[in-house]
């Protein structure tokens, strides 16, 4: 699995988790062990070693087309995760005939 991380302390906190997405770089969509496809944040803390599993970002990546992966940011504040996702490929296809995608907000409790 690839994966693509984001971080923000904002102004709240030092020890914010790191946050991020994995994918598959061949495009594949199985998911067969834990963290494939999914949204994880990390403790920074140095005192913990604390994974958060929030869910599948279900983004299919391909190549040809760079946007597909999913990125990820992270509001001022740490408490949600925006990121990208074709779901699937169920979000159509776009004006150009590449895969469509769209933004999905997470929320990390």
């Amino acid at each position: 699995m690839e994966k693509r991380f984001a971080w923000s302390n904002g102004r709240l906190n030092d020890n914010a988790p790191v946050c991020g997405n994995t994918y598959s770089y061949d495009g594949d969509e199985s998911i067969t062990q834990p963290y494939d496809g999914e949204i994880v944040c990390i403790e920074t803390d140095g005192l913990q070693s604390t994974v958060w599993r929030f869910g599948h970002n279900r983004s299919v990546w391909e190549p040809a087309w760079s946007y597909t992966a999913p990125f990820g940011s992270i509001s001022l504040d740490g408490r949600f995760l925006m990121f990208t996702s074709s779901w699937d490929n169920q979000v159509g296809t776009a004006s150009n005939g590449g895969p469509r995608t769209d933004v999905w907000i997470i929320k990390l409790n």
